[in-house]
């Protein structure tokens, strides 16, 4: 195995793993009364924000082990854009999760979490899409 299907494997690893819970949380959050515990509903968000920044990490090792060239494709170009908007989507859903869990007592999920998820599955859908097909 080279460097690069070591990268490749590491990407794909930490797709699945690390951002495989974003479903989870949009699943729980959409419900009337959440099931989780706001701690650990934080932890699990804390590490989808660990593994974007490893998506991006790896990433730009894979596009340097091509010499630039993946990084010349549209696919790659508009999955990083969504990258960017993924994260900021998921610091918005970490800062209003804070200020649950800052409250004097902890106060329930803010009723915007759930789209806000929702959106970034959506947006996972879409980059694994153009990972997958490569459509330009």
């Amino acid at each position: 195995m080279n460097l690069y299907s070591t990268l490749v494997c590491l990407h794909v690893l930490t797709a699945i793993l690390g951002l495989g819970p974003i479903s989870a949380l949009a699943v729980v959050s959409s419900a009337p009364i959440p099931a989780l515990p706001i701690d650990r509903f934080a932890r699990l968000l804390r590490g989808v924000g660990w593994s974007l920044g490893l998506m991006l990490v790896t990433g730009i090792m894979i596009v340097a082990q091509t010499h630039g060239a993946l990084g010349k494709t549209g696919w790659v170009r508009v999955s990083l854009g969504l990258l960017v908007v993924l994260g900021a989507l998921q610091g918005l859903v970490r800062r209003q999760v804070n200020r649950c869990q800052q409250a004097v007592p902890p106060g329930p999920l803010p009723r915007a979490v759930g789209p806000l998820l929702w959106m970034m599955c959506a947006i996972v859908a879409a980059i694994t899409y153009l990972m997958e097909a490569k459509p330009w």
